[in-house]
């Protein structure tokens, strides 16, 4: 498909007022940013009281600890350290906090919609490339997760990129570009593991660009070999640098080794189409449609290399959800710009079909009218989230750090599964209650926390909670109402006494 350079009068109106709403509402993400994930959402998810702390751990226990390594204690930016680093460099600029924080996930956000845009204009028209990137912009979905700092939005950034100098690559005589592709997808790999599965999309997105553009198959096998050992030697390098850390990403992969038993695949396999609604409840069957679509009659599509590389990008995402068996939303923000790329690239295909045959037609005008209602239904409901924020956790957390201002007697360090997220927003210092690679004595020597946070509803009793409570004498103080969950929502604050 080739680039469009002039459009209908309708077209370019359509192309500016989509533009102008995108902008104003990206501009929106930055709006009440220490208020809570929108309360009584579809998206059930654990990320938005732990995973911001979690995954930028290593920043922050460099400002609250004095190092970015907490000897024995939960290190995910051991085995995943470029949002740590990313977080640890913004901070100096910036300073602390959980503000600061989601600035710069938002940054990277926008960093993200705008190789997107430049990736669908390549291969469709303008409209099309605005389109994409608002499909994105507007749905409430991406306002409620992508305004948190986890580590899904940095992966679809680096995939993009690797798209986008895949194609450098592909065509340049000039070998420096298959150099920084090999250490973007080593980025893409050390942001979180998961992007391993994103690596085909850009051998195809690769491949194909070379192909289309006529580049000699000696060129691109030597581009692809200099990207493929700069990523190997890079991506061995760090490992070998992280050895005497081993234990930490042992106890990460420990934490995450699940997968789904052959026996219920078929029954997961269902569940992992089915949550993709949460994505859009019309926008991924439409998009899946369109994908059957691409097989049967539309195979003119699968010259697109973006189309191609969207493709497996979902495919091989969909497929880890379904391996792990852990059905979280925010997993889906890795497929929601794949989505969106085939949506806009069948659009343009049926757009360019419709006049000279009435079925396109009818198809292209059945099509658009979907995408149109469900622009203005996404636009409603975003707006209603962006009007009404509440503040349950900051509210909490302001409460809890003056408790432990008020009380000098006790060690202001806190032992929680929610320490990282509370030290964001508080500057105090913590651990990880679940997750640790020492025993909990030599983690209470070494800490000698005097308060415990437990979220109720997290049934399991672990080894750092069974220890508190039968070493120290612990106190409940306070209780927090927050968020929506009903099952998780009572939040408890116990003062930690000396060993009995």
């Amino acid at each position: 498909m080739n680039r469009r350079n002039t459009l209908p009068d309708w077209q370019r109106f359509a192309t500016y007022f989509l533009f102008l709403l995108s902008a104003a509402f990206y501009l929106l993400y930055f709006v009440h940013l220490r208020a809570d994930f929108p309360n009584f959402s579809p998206w059930n998810d654990w990320a938005k009281s732990t995973d911001e702390g979690w995954y930028a751990s290593g920043a922050v226990h460099q400002k609250v600890l004095g190092n970015w390594y907490s000897p024995g204690a939960f290190n995910p930016a051991v085995p995943m350290p470029v949002w740590s680093v990313l977080a640890a460099l913004w901070f100096r600029v910036a300073g602390f906090g959980i503000v600061q924080l989601r600035v710069l996930a938002l940054l990277v956000f926008g960093a993200s919609m705008a190789m997107l845009w430049a990736l669908v204009r390549r291969h469709a028209s303008i409209l099309m490339a605005t389109l994409a990137v608002a499909l994105i912009l507007l749905n409430p979905f991406s306002y409620g997760f992508q305004r948190l700092a986890i580590l899904e939005p940095v992966l679809v950034f680096w995939m993009l990129l690797c798209w986008i100098l895949a194609r450098r690559a592909a065509l340049s005589a000039w070998p420096l570009y298959s150099v920084v592709l090999g250490m973007s997808m080593t980025a893409l790999l050390l942001t979180k593991s998961t992007g391993l599965v994103l690596l085909p999309s850009v051998a195809a997105y690769f491949i194909l660009c070379g192909q289309q553009e006529g580049s000699a198959r000696s060129l691109l096998f030597r581009r692809g070999v200099i990207a493929t050992a700069v990523m190997a030697i890079s991506f061995g390098a760090y490992q070998l640098a992280m050895y005497p850390y081993r234990e930490d990403s042992r106890l990460l992969f420990s934490v995450n080794h699940g997968r789904v038993h052959l026996s219920i695949v078929p029954r997961y396999f269902m569940l992992t189409l089915r949550d993709g609604g949460w994505i859009h409840p019309v926008l991924f069957p439409l998009a899946c449609l369109s994908l059957v679509g691409a097989a049967i009659w539309l195979r003119t599509l699968w010259k697109s290399p973006l189309f191609t590389a969207a493709a497996l990008a979902a495919a091989g995402y969909l497929m880890f959800i379904l391996y792990h068996g852990n059905l979280q939303p925010r997993y889906y923000l890795v497929v929601a710009p794949s989505i969106s790329i085939v949506l806009v690239l069948t659009l343009q295909l049926l757009m360019d079909r419709g006049p000279q045959q009435s079925n396109y037609r009818w198809a292209t005008v059945c099509f658009a009218g979907i995408m149109l209602t469900t622009i203005v239904t996404m636009t409603v409901r975003t707006l209603r989230y962006i009007t009404h924020p509440q503040y349950t956790f900051l509210s909490a957390t302001n409460s809890i750090r003056g408790v432990i201002d008020s009380t000098p007697s006790s060690n202001r360090f806190i032992v929680s599964d929610l320490g990282d997220e509370i030290s964001l927003f508080t500057g105090l210092s913590s651990i990880c209650e679940s997750y640790a690679v020492f025993p909990p004595a030599d983690l209470d020597k070494m800490h000698h926390p005097g308060w415990f946070i437990y979220l109720i509803g997290t049934n399991k009793t672990t080894p750092m909670r069974q220890y508190l409570f039968t070493h120290h004498s612990v106190v409940e103080v306070a209780r927090y109402d927050i968020f929506d969950d009903p099952a998780h929502h009572i939040l408890v604050l116990y003062k930690v006494g000396s060993q009995n």
